[in-house]
């Protein structure tokens, strides 16, 4: 018997899709690994992260889009770097305060911005 291979044409909306959920994956086999390394329970990460046990067991099956915010926690109590698109999640005082100055920036100067725009009206 001959197999007949099928040939799938994806859009790139769902071709973007499908590499969101294989990060998903990616990122809940990194977290499930390192947790299990450290011998830690999902109790004991979500207390260390500041979040519940169901949010990193949800992490851990890929059923959750997680924010920057949390992921950041996970990952410094896993002691895992992460490279996002180009983009290093280090786990240090450094980065965090990085990212709040550039945060504080953004408010600070997209606010004059805006500020000049409607005085300029």
């Amino acid at each position: 018997m001959k197999v007949k291979k099928i040939k799938i044409e994806l859009n790139k909306k769902d071709k973007e899709e499908i590499d969101f959920y294989k990060s998903l994956v990616i990122l809940a086999k990194l977290i499930y690994e390192k947790r299990m390394a450290l011998d830690l329970t999902q109790k004991d990460l979500a207390i260390k992260s500041g979040t519940t046990q169901r949010i990193i067991s949800n992490i851990e099956n890929a059923e959750l889009n997680i924010g920057i915010k949390l992921l950041l926690k996970i990952t410094k109590v896993l002691d895992l770097n992460l490279k996002l698109n180009e983009i290093s999640l280090l786990n240090n005082d450094k980065t965090e305060r990085v990212l709040r100055g550039a945060n504080n920036y953004l408010k600070e100067n997209l606010n004059t911005k805006l500020l000049k725009q409607e005085l300029a009206r």
